[in-house]
């Protein structure tokens, strides 16, 4: 008699474990996305059922990472040049798109051979320079980088620009610490907080921390 062995994997529910029996590898795969999709969205559900509006400035959001975390901003060399480019020409996206009518962005090819994808990168870093010589008369920026270290290479990263209220928050480590660095970011972002207008909006600041809160 032939025999068949049965993959056996168990997520943990808001409600206790599932024990899911599937046989085979790929159709394992398949729904053992199926069913942590299902589960992330339970959770989702249930934790934006419980958020309410109690938001903190981002004035206090660095004293407390500095007091509980002993968090240190870090010094501006090539690293912060590097974010802070980025982070400009994002938010000029977001908040200024008027200062890029004369800097239209490169559109990105769907399909194209590697002289097009050259020609596609090197007009998308003339733009990104363009950008980035926008002056901060026109566009302000305060920003910062504060990191919490917690073993040699693991740390979190908190990017802050307080004239537009920016806050984004990087983990980065060995997965036997990943745990505690996400519990760590969580706590911020418990912190920060939402607004009234974050919660019926659904903006960026409320995405951000539900989708944080949701990985634990």
């Amino acid at each position: 008699m032939e025999s068949k062995r049965k993959s056996v994997t168990i997520i943990g529910g808001d409600d206790g474990p599932i024990s899911i029996f599937v046989a085979g590898s790929k159709e394992r795969k398949s729904f053992i996305r199926s069913v942590k999709y299902f589960v992330y969205k339970i959770r989702r559900m249930r934790l934006e059922e419980r958020i309410q509006a109690q938001p903190h400035t981002i004035k206090q959001v660095i004293r407390f990472i500095m007091k509980k975390y002993n968090a240190k901003e870090i010094e501006h060399d090539d690293f912060y040049l590097e974010h802070k480019k980025y982070l400009k020409q994002s938010l000029i996206e977001e908040y200024r798109p008027e200062l890029l009518k004369e800097l239209p962005k490169p559109e990105y090819p769907k399909e194209a051979d590697k002289d097009q994808w050259r020609e596609f990168h090197a007009k998308y870093e003339e733009w990104a320079e363009g950008v980035n010589e926008i002056s901060e008369k026109d566009f302000p920026m305060d920003f910062h980088i504060y990191k919490i270290k917690c073993a040699e290479n693991a740390s979190v990263q908190i990017n802050i620009e307080k004239v537009n209220k920016h806050l984004a928050i990087q983990c980065t480590g060995e997965n036997k610490y990943m745990r505690k660095l996400q519990k760590i970011a969580s706590s911020i972002y418990r912190y920060y907080g939402v607004t009234e207008k974050d919660i019926e909006q659904k903006t960026e600041r409320y995405e951000a921390m539900v989708c944080c809160l949701c990985e634990l």
